[in-house]
């Protein structure tokens, strides 16, 4: 969609947020598969590993008992260039029954939705460590929500239109056709004229 699409006063709003919505999801779709970044490590406590522009600071690990569970806590810092953020991924050993559950740590900003999860590996002091960042995200929920507003918006014209049409007994659309036809009415046979006068349509 274009900004005269926009300007465009033959497009309802409903239309309008709909189809700009589209052109949203789909950038931000196509960007966000170009630009993803993804990376899994194994790690254990102290260690500090780059991998491309991305340095991987595993800082230490802190364990708490909550209700029915032990909750494992690892605090890992990740820095790309001049930024630097900081995750708290968790472990939950659950006792009955005997589980282990990962929980991931989220940061979100307006450009980039990052996310760090860590797993358990057996019988060794390494955790796995997977980080993804995911650019645009925002934009995708945001199109889907503009997306769902249009179609409200449609479904409130549609519905509006129906009912001046049943309460007003159809004269609203007769009007808006004899607008139209009034000029060229005046030079057709009189039967044609009547037809345009009684029913409202070009037949």
């Amino acid at each position: 969609i274009s900004i005269i699409d926009l300007k465009n006063k033959k497009f309802k709003w409903s239309q309008k947020i709909s189809h700009l919505a589209f052109s949203i999801l789909i950038i931000s779709i196509i960007l966000n598969s170009v630009f993803s970044e993804e990376i899994s490590v194994n790690m254990k406590v102290g260690e500090e590993k780059i991998i491309s522009n991305t340095i991987i600071d595993f800082k230490k690990i802190s364990k708490e008992n909550v209700d029915n569970y032990t909750s494992i806590i690892a605090e890992i810092d990740i820095k790309q260039n001049d930024n630097k953020l900081k995750f708290y991924p968790e472990l939950r050993l659950y006792k009955t029954p005997e589980t282990i559950t990962s929980e991931a740590d989220i940061k979100i900003n307006l450009f980039n939705f990052n996310l760090l999860v860590v797993n358990y590996l057996k019988e060794t002091d390494y955790l796995n460590i997977r980080y993804q960042k995911k650019p645009f995200m925002l934009f995708i929920w945001l199109s889907a929500v503009m997306l769902g507003l249009g179609g409200i918006l449609g479904l409130r014209d549609m519905l509006k239109w129906n009912l001046d049409y049943i309460l007003l007994g159809g004269s609203t659309v007769e009007g808006h056709c004899l607008e139209h036809t009034d000029t060229l009415a005046s030079q057709l046979s009189s039967e044609l004229k009547k037809k345009i006068v009684n029913f409202g349509i070009w037949d």
